[in-house]
């Protein structure tokens, strides 16, 4: 989809702006990440064509980007209406929302471990909801949503420490460690989240639990992962900053805020595959941040060997 957005500014052809729809329309039955990044394009491009010139063919094509996507998502809305009498396309938002923003916040403000909470969440699902036994049933949606509700309303500061954890872990984390893991490649020396254990126990004695563990490959290869994202998210923002400009650096810009958003329904289960789309655009404009550099060093290097064979 973002592949035919390009090619629509390179030619202003409509078809492209249908194609782009098209595509981003049926992510969303693969995975439902983007359902109103459709919000975030209609933004992107009011923003584009307020910078550049207004012209009625521009409207026009971005409206067909916005029905062409809609189009698309229109058939699940109108089964899942059919099925269950219900406007929506997936639940797991705010299933998401309930088992962990709503438990995580619960669990911190009642110093309960999560896993008992967790338990005890599901639990009550299955109990007092009419198809509890299927956890993302429409019919599910309103029980967890006045429960997630009142909870994060009665601890909105938890909640808000809640999602940073998670947006950390989405914008940080490489998670080679846990794949590795995964698959007997190494060895887990013990089983603990660092998010779950520093919004419990604070600051320092997760730093202590950190350099206490850091001995093991495990850790060692989560640390490192920590670093070399910090430094590829932090460096892309400072490349599409500098071509902010170019329409492409305001779209990772925008896409960049819209899944920082999403992450909001997730909280601390978060992971770094929640980051796929992003990291096509994250290599390109950390890319291009190091390709401005050495442009900025070689122009130096030679300012500098300019002046010195002047004063010879």
């Amino acid at each position: 989809g973002i592949y035919f957005l390009l090619k629509w500014f390179e030619v202003k052809e409509i078809r492209y702006m249908v194609w782009a729809g098209v595509c981003i329309g049926l992510s969303n039955y693969i995975r439902p990440a983007g359902l109103y990044f459709s919000i975030a394009l209609t933004v992107f491009f009011v923003t584009y064509i307020w910078l550049n010139h207004i012209s009625k063919q521009k409207i026009w094509h971005v409206v067909l980007l916005i029905c062409s996507i809609l189009t698309i998502m229109a058939p699940w809305y109108v089964r899942n209406y059919i099925e269950f009498r219900k406007v929506g396309f997936v639940t797991s938002s705010i299933y998401n929302l309930y088992i962990y923003g709503a438990v995580a916040t619960e669990a911190l403000s009642t110093a309960t471990p999560f896993d008992e909470v967790n338990t005890d969440f599901l639990n009550k699902l299955r109990e007092r909801t009419p198809y509890g036994h299927t956890r993302w049933s429409f019919s599910n949606e309103q029980y967890m949503r006045t429960i997630a509700k009142n909870i994060i309303m009665t601890h909105p500061l938890i909640f808000a420490k809640v999602y940073a954890l998670g947006l950390n872990t989405f914008l940080f984390s490489g998670n080679y460690h846990f794949l590795l893991s995964k698959y007997d490649l190494i060895r887990i020396p013990e089983n603990i989240s660092f998010s779950l254990y520093f919004a419990q126990h604070g600051f320092f004695q997760t730093l202590e639990k950190a350099i206490s563990l850091s001995t093991s490959l495990y850790f060692f290869l989560a640390i490192v992962g920590k670093i070399a994202w910090f430094f590829l998210i932090i460096g892309s923002l400072a490349g599409a900053w500098m071509y902010r400009k170019v329409p492409l650096a305001l779209l990772f810009f925008i896409s960049m805020f819209y899944f920082c958003i999403t992450i909001a329904s997730v909280t601390i289960g978060a992971e770094s595959r929640h980051r796929y789309m992003l990291n096509p655009l994250i290599f390109l404009f950390f890319m291009a941040l190091v390709s401005r550099l050495r442009e900025i060093r070689a122009q130096r290097r030679k300012l500098k060997s300019y002046e010195s064979s002047t004063d010879n």
